[in-house]
């Protein structure tokens, strides 16, 4: 804990999906979050939601991460993920990003040097963000 101090966060905005990459077996569209069928699945976020979250990235002073936005492991469903690591790593921002997944790609990438901090424990590094005590840390603390 030492150097780490607690930061009031204000004027905290959550910006959800505006639109997605839409599944229904092999038939891809892309549609409106509110206009997912119920037999198609998302796959990733949309155009519309990769301009938004690039714009909010710009403009931010710090960014937390923590999971990819779609579903990586297949082409071309990464994209989402890709383009908004791009944004990340040439933005002045601070950031941090976590998660087994997301760090994968972002070494693929060859961007990880780009990022303020990286975690490869995603859920735990909510937690810590949360102020939550993490029991691994607890035991080599006593």
């Amino acid at each position: 804990k030492d150097g780490v101090k607690e930061v009031e966060i204000t004027n905290v905005k959550i910006h959800l999906p505006l639109d997605a990459v839409a599944l229904e077996g092999r038939k891809k569209r892309i549609c409106g979050i509110g206009a997912v069928k119920e037999n198609e699945f998302i796959y990733d976020i949309g155009p519309d939601t990769i301009k938004l979250y690039g714009k909010i990235i710009v403009k931010s002073k710090m960014i937390v991460w923590n999971g990819p936005m779609g579903f990586i492991e297949k082409k071309p469903f990464d994209k989402g993920t890709k383009e908004l690591l791009k944004k990340i790593a040439r933005s002045k921002s601070f950031s941090v990003v976590g998660g087994g997944e997301t760090l994968v790609i972002l070494k693929k990438m060859k961007l990880a040097s780009k990022i303020s901090h990286i975690s490869t424990g995603g859920g735990a590094m909510l937690e810590f963000l949360a102020g939550n005590k993490l029991p691994g840390i607890e035991v080599l603390e006593n």
